[in-house]
């Protein structure tokens, strides 16, 4: 299952609508915004014109949902949790999932934080 954030693309009839209420403006903001939706699950921020929800409830949410997936994947295949152990922890091992990957990365950030501490982004 997957959780993602909607976004209302130039020439949709939403996006129109968004034009025409001044919701929203076809400019590059926009489309930067765009192009951050997806990548960084600890964004609060996000691009949203949800009048039910804040940004921050929806990153909330839809952090939830992924956490809650990769928990049923786990209960469902306790092997995996080995599996994934392996693969963050072993340089050895290539990473077989997103979330391994962003582990993995989380993993070699922080070594190269720990090893310079004034290497850290400013």
């Amino acid at each position: 299952m997957s959780v993602n954030v909607f976004s209302a693309y130039p020439g949709s009839e939403i996006f129109k609508g968004l034009l025409a209420s001044g919701r929203a403006e076809l400019d590059d903001d926009y489309f930067w915004g765009l192009t951050s939706l997806y990548s960084d699950f600890t964004k609060t921020d996000l691009l949203t014109f949800n009048a039910e929800m804040t940004p921050k409830q929806l990153a909330r949410w839809r952090l939830a949902f992924m956490l809650a997936n990769y928990l049923v994947s786990y209960l469902a295949y306790p092997s995996r949790i080995l599996r994934s152990i392996r693969n963050v922890l072993f340089s050895s091992h290539e990473a077989a999932t997103v979330f391994e990957h962003r582990l993995k990365d989380a993993l070699r950030r922080f070594r190269v934080l720990a090893s310079h501490p004034t290497a850290a982004p400013h």
